[in-house]
């Protein structure tokens, strides 16, 4: 295990809910050595987990099983204790309708897969105000 000097903050938590575990590996791989990084499998785990861990960032899929992303979204904005936390949806949908369903029910940033690693780990830092 690295350890960080003093005065180095903590990494900032990202969740990542995905129903495909090829796509939690793969943000696993982009992100775990800038981020502490945790995984859902769906949307209810995925509200869950958000709720009791309370991260800087959750990444959510559109498309998932138990619960869609955007409603996985709602829930999260309708809790005081998630007020500060960025929503990021990841989906293979391009459509400005999408994009803009996204915005307006609290998402702050849409990343259409397949995604580039180095500018979705740009986005991340963008999403965090860490720079790119």
């Amino acid at each position: 295990m690295t350890e960080r000097p003093l005065h180095q903050s903590p990494k900032a938590r990202i969740v990542v809910v995905d129903d495909d575990p090829i796509m939690r590996d793969l943000f696993g791989a982009i992100l775990s050595d800038d981020f502490e990084v945790a995984f859902a499998g769906d949307g209810e785990e995925g509200l869950d987990l958000i709720k009791r861990t309370v991260p800087a960032l959750a990444i959510l899929d559109v498309n998932m099983p138990r619960m869609h992303g955007f409603e996985l979204c709602r829930r999260l904005r309708a809790e005081e204790t998630l007020k500060g936390t960025k929503i990021m949806f990841v989906s293979a949908k391009s459509y400005a309708s999408d994009i803009n369903s996204a915005r307006e029910i609290g998402g702050d940033e849409y990343v259409v897969k397949p995604f580039d690693a180095k500018e979705m780990l740009e986005t991340v830092k963008k999403a965090l105000g860490c720079g790119a």
